[in-house]
Order: C-alpha cells, then sequence, then structure tokens
C-alpha cells in the first residue's frame, strides 16, 4: 500500500467511527416532554422503541416540536402521562394510573397512538367484558330465518319481527298494524 493509500483508509476509518458514534450519541439524545407544563425527560432510543406510535415516529412527533424551547409540547393529561412514558419505557406494559378515569386514559392512549394490540392488553387488564360476534351465514333467507330462531334473545314471534322488519318492510308494518294487540312480544318492535 502506498502512504496515500494508507492515509486514505484511516481517514475512512475515523469517518466510519465518526457515524457509528453520531448514531449512538444521536440515540442516546435526551428528549425533553412537556405535557401542560409538566416536564418529562427521557431518551430518544427509548422511544424509537414503538416506531408507529406518535412519540416514537420522528414524523409523527415532530408536529409537537417547540424549537425556542428545545422540547415537545402536548396540551394533554398530565397525570395520564407518567403511564405513557412508562408504555415506553417498560417495553410495552400499560397501567392506568387510579386517579385518571377510564374514559380520560383511553383518550389518552389513542391520541398517542399506542395500537391496537396495547388497546386490547389495557382492556383485558381493566376487566372489560370482550362481546362475542355471531356472524349471520349468507346463504339464504331460511338459513337467515333458521340464524335468528336459534339466538335465545331472539324467539318466536320476536323472530318473526326482527326477520321481517329487515327483509319485508312493507309487510312487517301491515303484520303489526293487524296483530300487535295479540301478540305481546310484538309490542316493543313496532318502534
Amino acid at each position: 500500500m502506498t502512504e496515500d493509500t494508507s492515509q486514505q483508509h484511516q481517514q475512512q476509518l475515523m469517518l466510519d467511527r465518526e457515524d457509528n458514534r453520531s448514531a449512538f450519541d444521536y440515540d442516546c439524545e435526551r428528549v425533553v416532554i412537556n405535557v401542560s407544563g409538566l416536564r418529562f425527560e427521557t431518551q430518544l432510543k427509548t422511544l424509537n422503541q414503538f416506531p408507529d406510535t406518535l412519540l416514537g415516529n420522528s414524523q409523527k412527533r415532530n408536529r409537537y416540536y417547540d424549537p425556542l424551547r428545545n422540547e415537545y409540547f402536548f396540551d394533554r393529561n398530565r397525570p395520564s402521562f407518567d403511564a405513557i412514558l412508562y408504555f415506553y419505557q417498560s417495553g410495552g406494559r400499560l397501567r392506568r394510573p387510579v386517579n385518571v378515569p377510564i374514559d380520560v386514559f383511553s383518550e389518552e392512549i389513542r391520541f398517542y397512538e399506542l395500537g391496537e394490540e396495547a388497546i386490547e392488553k389495557y382492556r383485558d387488564d381493566e376487566g372489560f367484558i370482550k362481546e362475542e360476534v355471531k356472524v349471520l351465514p349468507r346463504t339464504s333467507s331460511n338459513a337467515r330465518f333458521g340464524c335468528f330462531s336459534n339466538t335465545p334473545e331472539l324467539h318466536g314471534s320476536s323472530c318473526y319481527c326482527h326477520y321481517f322488519s329487515v327483509r319485508h318492510p312493507a309487510q312487517h308494518s301491515n303484520f303489526l298494524r293487524g296483530n300487535a294487540a295479540s301478540l305481546p312480544t310484538l309490542q316493543g318492535c313496532q318502534q
């Protein structure tokens, strides 16, 4: 190797080290987040663990950057943010503070875009009951009618009411006018 080639090689190694060091420094950079006047500090690498979230995505996060104060400002619920930041610091664990109402905390989770998985886990931890979705068959009218009649809350005359109010609205109205008085279970379906 010539002396020039050796110097170029050393310069390239130094540049590579600087690039690696600046990437490391960037990742360890401290970030100040101001939530309605209360300041929080964390490292950028903590936020970057969740790149699909508001704080983990630099483009989304930068909409809230205040260059004069060198911080991100959010006019949001302060007590909730302790738990939001803990979500990032703990690798995804989410616990609602006891002094924050469920609806307020749910809104904060959505605002910070923590994702459906975090929302589902939070709902499970809070004891929300999962509603079972009943899928109706799409084959024939008889199959739909049969499915309604097998549904415990829709049986007998009420089954007729639900089926015909959807499938044959004009006939449903005529049936109700003529028969509602003799079928008490249909009283709620007249509306």
